[in-house]
């Protein structure tokens, strides 16, 4: 509540939050203080394959050695949680995928490894329906289950 007063002393008169559908406690606590949902999101968690299959020549890299080339595969700018700042801001715990042939990057992934949680995936427009999104998922598929939130 002190921070909701700071807010208004500062003269600001709206902000938006997110909260996940089994975060109960704190959609009830938004609620009771006259928050509306303007927007919902579908989180999903996908369960581990068995006997997945990555395509060959997907190698793990990092967000910088490909962060300039990914933003020209984007069909739709990722939300600010899994932004490219997002991600070089943590980028010490973010594994990357990426998979490039002599066009240069033909795809990547980026997972947020504290979460289990997918932040980005793309292909190349003309390498899309060749199976290599599912080996990318795949790639960042480390534990029982990969959560996907605003992708």
């Amino acid at each position: 509540m002190a921070s909701l007063d700071d807010l208004k002393e500062r003269g600001i008169i709206s902000f938006q939050t997110e909260v996940l559908v089994e975060n109960t406690g704190a959609y009830e606590f938004y609620k009771s203080l006259g928050m509306q949902v303007s927007r919902t999101l579908r989180c999903y968690d996908i369960p581990e394959a068995k006997a997945a299959s990555i395509l060959p020549g997907i190698l793990e890299t990092s967000w910088s050695a490909i962060a300039e080339e990914a933003k020209l595969l984007h069909d739709v700018e990722p939300s600010w949680q899994n932004s490219a700042t997002s991600i070089a801001a943590i980028e010490n715990r973010a594994s990357c995928f990426a998979i490039s042939d002599t066009k240069g990057l033909a795809g990547y992934s980026v997972l947020l490894r504290d979460t289990g949680t997918l932040a980005q995936v793309a292909v190349r427009q003309d390498m899309q329906r060749k199976g290599l999104g599912r080996s990318l998922v795949r790639a960042c598929q480390q534990g029982s289950r990969l959560r996907v939130i605003n992708v």
